[in-house]
């Protein structure tokens, strides 16, 4: 195996990728708004997407011991380090959290936390966790990336309920939801068929349909609403690549180079 292939796995396996992706995220939320940006914040969404992403990993494969793809076994191999990381990251995102909100502010966002500490986890059944719910399983991802990636800033910025805040809300909502739902077309032949995914619903063909619906959706708020007129570049650059999904794909395309498109946006906002 290659260094840059090794490099590239451990960066995605480990979730510092995707944190990076949800921290790019909080930052485009200050630019759009044209704000300074809080780094303190950012780091949060950084730590605290880091934390949980891998806090589910450790305790799936605690329980489960079970090896499905590479990045299973990489997990697997690695968990005790991802422990102790989890344990760090979760302990300065505490403090962090403590030193720019309130404890008001943490028992208005406890919801959102435990949806995404319990996601992926089966804690009070051996076979169900909220993503085996039917029909939530991407809603419930979208709805928390929003949070993270909106609504904290905006909270921070006393900005929660303006216009331009919601409709940037409602603008990352339907792209990650556009996003995730390739992870359900990956993920087609071993989602229980009573998750009740978009592809298993509307068959592979129709969620691509769903998942342009939603891109279109993201163009009309970001020209008409948001007038961030270069954000078009980054939703033809999820459609070509979610067009790719139909056949199958490695683990570094979903997790690496799709994902990887979220920091086209806060890379735009910095040019402009």
């Amino acid at each position: 195996m290659s260094i840059v292939k090794k490099l590239s796995e451990f960066i995605v396996f480990s979730n510092l990728w995707i944190a990076l992706c949800a921290s790019g995220l909080t930052f485009n939320t200050y630019l759009v708004l044209g704000k300074k940006v809080n780094i303190e914040v950012v780091v949060l969404v950084f730590l605290s997407t880091f934390s949980i992403y891998n806090l589910q990993r450790v305790i799936k494969h605690y329980f489960q011991k079970k090896n499905y793809n590479n990045r299973h076994l990489w997990v697997y191999k690695n968990n005790f380090i991802l422990s102790f990381f989890v344990g760090v990251s979760s302990i300065l995102a505490i403090i962090i959290f403590f030193n720019i909100f309130s404890l008001k502010h943490f028992v208005y966002l406890l919801p959102f936390s435990l949806v995404s500490v319990f996601y992926a986890i089966s804690i009070f059944s051996k076979n169900r966790a909220l993503r085996d719910l039917p029909f939530v399983k991407v809603f419930l991802i979208a709805i928390t990336w929003a949070v993270s990636s909106v609504t904290l800033p905006s909270i921070e910025l006393n900005l929660i309920y303006q216009s331009r805040t919601i409709f940037l809300f409602i603008f990352n909502f339907l792209f990650i939801l556009a996003l995730t739902i390739p992870f359900d077309i990956r993920d087609i032949k071993l989602d229980h068929e009573k998750t009740k995914t978009i592809p298993q619903v509307f068959g592979i063909e129709g969620a691509i349909k769903i998942i342009s619906i939603f891109l279109f959706l993201c163009l009309i708020i970001s020209t008409l609403f948001l007038k961030e007129y270069f954000f078009f570049v980054p939703l033809i650059v999820s459609y070509i690549l979610i067009i790719k999904t139909k056949k199958e794909m490695p683990e570094l395309f979903y997790s690496g180079i799709l994902d990887g498109v979220i920091l086209l946006f806060p890379l735009i906002s910095f040019i402009n």
